[in-house]
């Protein structure tokens, strides 16, 4: 996984917020040690797009993927999650589980 790309795809969705290279640096340090599958990857980055409208700190970030890891493993254990879903009429929905 290539973390500056990743970092700087975040960073597109807050055009107030330029990343520095020291930003950079010290995000990478801490998200380095995060053990994710791609599909984590993702959530994570879509997460934190739709909660925050700063830029989200190290710890926030970090909460995020707690969240999706605990998601994850959930569904290994074969725990339902409820994926929500917003209609045409603008209503959060949720599907029922596989």
């Amino acid at each position: 996984m290539n973390l500056t790309g990743w970092l700087n795809e975040l960073a597109v969705s807050y055009p107030q917020h330029d990343l520095t290279k020291l930003q950079v640096f010290e995000y990478r340090q801490e998200i380095e040690t995060w053990s994710l599958d791609p599909e984590q990857w993702i959530e994570v980055k879509s997460l934190a797009r739709r909660r925050f409208t700063f830029f989200p700190s190290i710890s926030e970030l970090q909460e995020i993927m707690q969240e999706v890891k605990r998601n994850a493993a959930a569904g290994k254990n074969g725990k339902a999650i409820w994926k929500t879903f917003i209609g045409e009429d603008g209503l959060v929905y949720a599907r029922r589980p596989k």
